[in-house]
């Protein structure tokens, strides 16, 4: 575990950079404990599939 260098932010920063996902915060699962939440990311070409079909 000492080697394991997370690069998920870097990956995600990317990938906002990129224009492939959005990023629309994060949603806290209970008020009493902060640090339980999800990160709301999505895909831009699913947004882009939806607006086709319309």
């Amino acid at each position: 575990m000492d080697d394991y260098h997370d690069v998920t932010d870097l990956l995600i920063d990317d990938l906002i950079k990129r224009q492939l996902i959005k990023d629309y915060g994060i949603e806290v699962f209970d008020p009493n404990e902060p640090e339980m939440f999800i990160r709301r990311l999505r895909n831009t070409w699913m947004d882009c599939e939806a607006n086709e079909e319309r």
